[in-house]
Order: structure tokens, then C-alpha cells, then sequence
């Protein structure tokens, strides 16, 4: 770099921390980089594998024969697993029925029946 020095609000020696307030690198105010990709960096964030509601089709047997993914209504080829969780009944009851199925496309989905409360839930993607 000849001829252009760098503001001396961001030059540190090494090893020197930034002062109270002052951001740590140029540009950090706590705000995404570029306004475009919408809010602060916190807004974009959302925990991996959190529940969503879900729309299930049982067939008579109470099977899922279908399950709204998206906006779409997929149909379920196959339970590839099953299994029951019930826990903390001294506190607050959860008793859940698990399914793996297996989409028409091919991909597999969790699904949970909340036992207690009702409702169907996806609980992650897989695949």
C-alpha cells in the first residue's frame, strides 16, 4: 500500500485489545455486513432442529399416510422406525410417539405425535 495509511482508529499493535464501545474488527456494529440479506445477524439465526407443526394424513389404522412438507402434500412409502418417549411426569408430562418414515422421493422425515398436548410435529430433515 503506497501513498494510503489506514485510519488510525483501527490500527492496534499486536496484542492490543479494542477500547470500551470501539468494535473489534472495522465494520462490527452488531449488524449484518451487507443490509440486503435482511436484519441483524441474531434475526437470521434459528435453532437446528426445531420442531415445526405438521400436517399429517393417518390411514385407518393411524399410520401417517401423508405429511404437508413445505407446501406440498408428500406421501409416505414406508415406517422405517418406531419408538415412544415418556419423561419428566413428575414435572411436566411428555409423552411422545417417534416415527422415521420414508417420503415417495426417497427422504426420510422424523415425526413426532405430542401424546399430551396433540398435535403432529416434524422434527428435523434428514438427507
Amino acid at each position: 500500500m503506497t501513498g494510503r495509511r489506514a485510519s488510525p482508529d483501527f490500527v492496534r499493535g499486536p496484542g492490543e485489545r479494542p477500547k470500551a464501545g470501539e468494535p473489534a474488527r472495522p465494520g462490527a456494529r452488531g449488524r449484518a455486513a451487507d443490509p440486503r440479506r435482511g436484519g441483524t445477524a441474531g434475526e437470521r439465526l434459528r435453532p437446528l432442529g426445531a420442531p415445526r407443526a405438521a400436517e399429517v394424513v393417518l390411514d385407518p389404522d393411524g399410520t401417517p399416510a401423508a405429511v404437508m412438507v413445505g407446501r406440498r402434500l408428500r406421501g409416505v412409502c414406508a415406517v422405517r422406525e418406531r419408538w415412544r418417549i415418556d419423561d419428566e411426569w413428575w414435572r411436566t408430562p411428555l409423552a411422545r410417539d417417534y416415527l422415521t418414515v420414508v417420503l415417495q422421493d426417497g427422504r426420510p422425515l422424523t415425526l413426532y405425535h405430542d401424546l399430551v398436548k396433540g398435535g403432529w410435529w416434524v422434527q428435523g430433515e434428514e438427507g
